[in-house]
């Protein structure tokens, strides 16, 4: 079973996924974590295409990849999954921020009033990567150090992919892959898109608790292993 990880936007490697990996190490005898791989978005790692191409790398029709994704990481998911459907096995996203969806939906335009001027600095030169970082995770809630080097990661993503309602996805698309999508319900924005998902042919779980890493606990541990089990190969 191969399987690719898209992090959200501060985050990478397996710790990000520490929890489930353990989760379906244990309990699914087809994962090997030898074969999984885990795109960084604390590194250099360039626009939604680029993380697209990246999640279907090495795969085929006749060996198709897993694809799960958190947050920012599901939109070059989604954009995978509608310009390479036969190459994935299935697709599992969780709060998935694909805002391009869900433009005109009252709590994704809030959401842009917010933060949308703080994407519109990337075309300020003055304002550096780590400016630009920092901004946009204290606007979310984060307690960050202006020195954290965690600011100038995610200040070099928002100027390498865009905003996420920028991604060019195709939202009259209907799901060719099985898709499962999970959130946490708290927060309308990833609900929204997670109804707009289901809409066009995805099955949709809440898994309360965890705010914005439902991937953190045992019910969406189960749900996305039984997911992965039953489309694999």
């Amino acid at each position: 079973m191969d399987v690719a990880f898209l992090p959200g936007i501060a985050s990478g490697g397996p710790e990000a996924w520490r929890h489930l990996v353990r989760y379906l190490d244990s309990a699914l005898p087809a994962f090997d974590i030898a074969r999984a791989r885990f795109l960084d978005l604390r590194e250099p790692n360039g626009g939604f295409a680029d993380h697209a191409e990246w999640a279907v790398a090495g795969a085929s029709a006749a060996r198709p990849v897993h694809v799960i994704a958190h947050s920012f990481g599901g939109n070059g998911a989604l954009l995978a999954a509608q310009h390479y459907p036969e190459l994935i096995a299935s697709l599992t996203l969780i709060e998935p921020a694909a805002l391009a969806l869900t433009r005109h939906t009252a709590a994704t335009e809030a959401h842009i009033a917010e933060v949308g001027p703080i994407f519109a600095s990337r075309a300020d030169l003055d304002c550096t990567d780590s400016q630009l970082g920092y901004a946009l995770l204290t606007a979310l809630g984060g307690r960050m150090h202006r020195e954290d080097p965690l600011n100038e990661a995610v200040g070099r993503t928002m100027r390498q992919a865009g905003a996420p309602w920028e991604a060019p996805l195709d939202r009259k698309w209907t799901m060719r892959v099985p898709t499962l999508v999970i959130t946490g319900g708290w927060d309308d924005i990833y609900e929204d898109v997670a109804a707009h998902l289901e809409s066009r042919g995805a099955t949709h779980l809440v898994v309360p608790g965890a705010e914005h890493r439902p991937q953190d606990l045992p019910p969406a541990h189960r749900a996305i292993a039984a997911h992965l089990e039953a489309h694999s190969q």
